[in-house]
């Protein structure tokens, strides 16, 4: 039973931080569609990695 509950816990966690990940990027994307920044002129590093990230994943794609 211990290992049986023990799984179960590791894929809701497993599943929680995905679906956390998946936020994330989607409120990054309504960001950058809408060009909203909390300091106008000014990209933080989270805006550059996800540039970059978007970019790559972009190439990789071919899209």
């Amino acid at each position: 039973m211990f290992l049986k509950d023990s799984f179960s816990f590791l894929f809701k966690s497993a599943g929680l931080i995905i679906w956390f990940f998946i936020f994330l990027l989607a409120l990054l994307e309504i960001k950058r569609y809408y060009n909203i920044d909390l300091i106008p002129g000014y990209d933080s590093s989270v805006d550059d990695v996800y540039g970059w990230i978007r970019g790559s994943l972009s190439e990789f794609f071919g899209d």
